[in-house]
C-alpha cells in the first residue's frame, strides 16, 4: 500500500502547474457542493416549502441582476484580456475593477431613483434588493481574484478561500435561521453577506492596489464594446436558468416553486462538473485557438462530452434515492424534474465550448441572437405549459431551450469556421450529434425504471465498468492540456 501512495505522490509531484490545478480545482468543486449537499437537507427541514421558494427566487433575481449591473466584465472581457494583455495585467485588472465598480454605483443610484416602482415590479422590498446590489458586489470581488488565479495556475489560496467561504455560508446560514424564526429568508441571506463581504473585501483590496491605474480608455472601451452586445446573451442565460422558478412562484405559488428548486438544486450538482472541467478548459481553449491548434480542441472536446453525458445519466439513475434522501415522501414527485434537468446540463456545457470560440473570435452578435432566441422560446414554453400541465413542465421546456441554445450556438461556431478558420473545424459535430441523441434516448429510457431498482444498479454497475474501461481516455484529456501548458511554457 505504501509503495503505491509513493507512486501516486510522484506522479503529482511530476505534474505540471496546470494539470494540478485541473485536479484541485475539480477536488474544490466536489467539496463544496458537498457542503451543499449536507446542508440542504437541514434548510428544508428549518424552513418550510414556501420559504424556501423565497429565498430560491432571490437568487434567481440576483442572478438576473449580475449581468445587468456588472456587464458580467469579470468572467467574460477579463478573462480574454488577461491573455490578450498578458504584459500590462496589473493595469489592466485595476482599470477593470474601477469600470466595475462605477457601474454597480450607477445602477445602485438608478434603483434609487426609482425603488418603488422597482420593488412593486418585481414584488421584493428594499432591504431585500440593497441585499441583492451588495451580493453583486462581493461576487464581482471574488470573480476578478478567481479569473487571474486560475489563468496562472495558482490554486491554492483559490481553493482555501473557496472552502472556507463554502463552509462558513451555510453555517452560519443555519445559526441564523434557528435564531431567527420570523425572519428565516433575510435571516440565511444575511449569513450570506457577511461571509462574503468580510472575506471578499481584502481580496478586492490586494487586486486594486496592484496598479495606480484605474482609468485606461482603451481598456474601458474594449470592455463595453464587447461586454455590452453581451448582455443580452448573459440576460438570456439566465433566464434560462432561473425564469422557471420566477414563473412557477406567479403562476403556482412559492410551495411549488420550492419544490421544484430543491429538485432542480438537485439536478443541477452535475455543474459542478461543468464549472471545475470548463474553468481548467476555457484559458486553455483561448490558447489552442490562437495557437491554431484545432485538432486538440477537436479531441478534448469529444472526450469531455462523453465524461458530461456518463455522470448525468447517473445522476439519472440514483434520482428516486437522491429526493428521498433530501426531502420527505412529499416531495416525491419531483423526482421527474430531474432526468429532463439534468440531461439539460449536458446541453449547458456543450453550448459553452461553441460560446469559447464565439467570444475569442469577438462574434458577440452571434452570442446574442443565439441567446436571445432561446429565452424567449423559454418563456413562452413556460407560459403555456406550467399553466397546463404544472411545474414538472417547466424542466421539459428548460430541456428543449438548452438543445435549441447549445444547436443555435453550434451553427454560429461553424460560420465563424468558414470565414475565419478557412474551413477548419474546431469540434466533430458528427460525434456530437451521435452521442447527444444516444444520451437523450438512454435519459427517457431510464425514468421508465424508476419503480424497478435492481434494473437501475445493474445499469449503474454498467455504467461504472465503462468508465474504468476507458479511464485512460480521461487522464490523456488532462495530459493534452498538460503537454500544450508545457511546450507554451518552454517557448
Amino acid at each position: 500500500m505504501s509503495k503505491k501512495i509513493y507512486v501516486l505522490l510522484e506522479k503529482y509531484n511530476n505534474m505540471s502547474s496546470s494539470l494540478k490545478a485541473a485536479f484541485w480545482f475539480t477536488v474544490c468543486s466536489f467539496l463544496q457542493r458537498g457542503i451543499t449537499v449536507v446542508t440542504t437537507p437541514i434548510f428544508t427541514r428549518l424552513m418550510n416549502s414556501a420559504e424556501f421558494g423565497q429565498f430560491s427566487v432571490f437568487n434567481s433575481w440576483l442572478e438576473i441582476f449580475i449581468p445587468i449591473i456588472t456587464l458580467k466584465i469579470s468572467s467574460g472581457y477579463y478573462l480574454k484580456g488577461l491573455i490578450s494583455f498578458e504584459e500590462d495585467r496589473d493595469n489592466f485588472t485595476t482599470s477593470m475593477l474601477s469600470l466595475d465598480m462605477i457601474l454597480i454605483i450607477f445602477w445602485l443610484f438608478i434603483y434609487i431613483l426609482f425603488q418603488d416602482y422597482i420593488n412593486k415590479l418585481l414584488n421584493i422590498d428594499t432591504s431585500m434588493m440593497l441585499c441583492l446590489f451588495i451580493l453583486v458586489t462581493t461576487g464581482s470581488w471574488f470573480e476578478f481574484w478567481s479569473a487571474h488565479k486560475r489563468v496562472d495556475f495558482k490554486y491554492r489560496n483559490l481553493i482555501i478561500v473557496s472552502l472556507i467561504v463554502t463552509f462558513l455560508k451555510p453555517t452560519l446560514g443555519i445559526i441564523a435561521v434557528i435564531f431567527n424564526p420570523s425572519i428565516k429568508v433575510f435571516a440565511r441571506i444575511m449569513a450570506i453577506i457577511t461571509v462574503e463581504f468580510v472575506i471578499y473585501f481584502f481580496l478586492f483590496i490586494k487586486e486594486i492596489k496592484l496598479s495606480n491605474v484605474f482609468f485606461n480608455k482603451k481598456y474601458w472601451i474594449g470592455a463595453l464594446s464587447f461586454c455590452i452586445p453581451l448582455v443580452p446573451h448573459y440576460l438570456s442565460q439566465t433566464i434560462l436558468n432561473h425564469s422557471d422558478r420566477i414563473m412557477i412562484q406567479q403562476i403556482n405559488g412559492e410551495t411549488s416553486a420550492g419544490i421544484y428548486s430543491l429538485a432542480y438544486s438537485i439536478a443541477m450538482i452535475m455543474i459542478l462538473f461543468n464549472s471545475s472541467i470548463q474553468n481548467s478548459l476555457s484559458p486553455w481553449n483561448y490558447q489552442q485557438l490562437k495557437d491554431k491548434n484545432y485538432k486538440s480542441m477537436k479531441k478534448v472536446s469529444s472526450v469531455v462530452l462523453c465524461i458530461i453525458a456518463l455522470l448525468n445519466l447517473l445522476l439519472i439513475l440514483i434520482a428516486p434515492e437522491v429526493i428521498a434522501f433530501f426531502a420527505p415522501k412529499s416531495y416525491q414527485e419531483a423526482v421527474y424534474v430531474i432526468p429532463p434537468v439534468a440531461m439539460g446540463v449536458y446541453f449547458m456545457f456543450m453550448y459553452g465550448l461553441f460560446v469559447n470560440v464565439e467570444m475569442y473570435y469577438e462574434k458577440t452578435k452571434y452570442i446574442m441572437f443565439s441567446s436571445v432566441l432561446s429565452a424567449i422560446v423559454n418563456i413562452i414554453l413556460n407560459i403555456i405549459f406550467i399553466r397546463i400541465f404544472g411545474y414538472i413542465a417547466a424542466a421539459y421546456t428548460t430541456l428543449i431551450c438548452y438543445i435549441l441554445y447549445a444547436l443555435f450556438h453550434g451553427l454560429c461556431v461553424t460560420k465563424i469556421q468558414r470565414s475565419i478558420l478557412d474551413g477548419n473545424s474546431v469540434y466533430n459535430y458528427t460525434f456530437i450529434i451521435f452521442i447527444s441523441i444516444i444520451f437523450i434516448l438512454c435519459g427517457f429510457i431510464i425514468m421508465f425504471f424508476y419503480n424497478y431498482t435492481f434494473i437501475r444498479y445493474f445499469i449503474i454497475f454498467i455504467l461504472i465498468i465503462i468508465i474504468f474501461v476507458y479511464k485512460k481516455k480521461i487522464i490523456n484529456l488532462f495530459g493534452i492540456i498538460q503537454n500544450a501548458k508545457r511546450r507554451k511554457t518552454n517557448d
